[in-house]
């Protein structure tokens, strides 16, 4: 299983964190992305936990 969330940008903390609120409130161990179509952003975002990842148009190989 995968879990996507898809967002234009998360630039602005605020928009980053309630992108990425829906994916934190699953708690299982299956891998959760979120993708932007703009912007540039660490790949990996453990500040949140373990599993989740930001997937760009720059990085989405």
């Amino acid at each position: 299983m995968l879990y996507v969330q898809a967002t234009d940008e998360m630039l602005a903390s605020e928009t980053r964190e309630r992108e990425i609120a829906p994916l934190k409130s699953i708690r299982d161990n299956h891998e959760k992305i979120v993708v932007a179509r703009q912007g540039s952003y660490d790949t990996d975002i453990d500040d949140f936990g373990a599993g989740y990842s930001v997937r760009t148009a720059e990085n989405a190989e």
